[in-house]
């Protein structure tokens, strides 16, 4: 799991076309700022990848609240266990 950069913009993207309506929010702040690098003070995007390092399988916008976007089963399960 990593912070995402403007690099990982596509990857993300392609996280959130998988279903656009459980996704609408970050969905949001991608389209806002063409980036997947949140310009709120203080927030990050994560990225949890598969275990080819290179597949986006799911993301988390952290920054007042957090807002998990789940790829595949068990990846959110990964995003739960960093708020335990």
């Amino acid at each position: 799991m990593r912070v995402l950069v403007h690099t990982d913009t596509d990857a993300l993207r392609a996280l959130i076309a998988r279903d656009r309506v459980a996704n609408v929010f970050v969905d949001s702040l991608v389209r806002e700022n063409n980036s997947a690098v949140p310009t709120f003070r203080g927030s990050v995007m994560l990225g949890l990848f598969a275990d080819d390092g290179v597949t986006l399988a799911a993301a988390c916008w952290v920054g007042s609240n957090a807002g998990p976007h789940r790829g595949h089963r068990g990846a959110g399960d990964a995003l739960w266990a960093l708020g335990r």
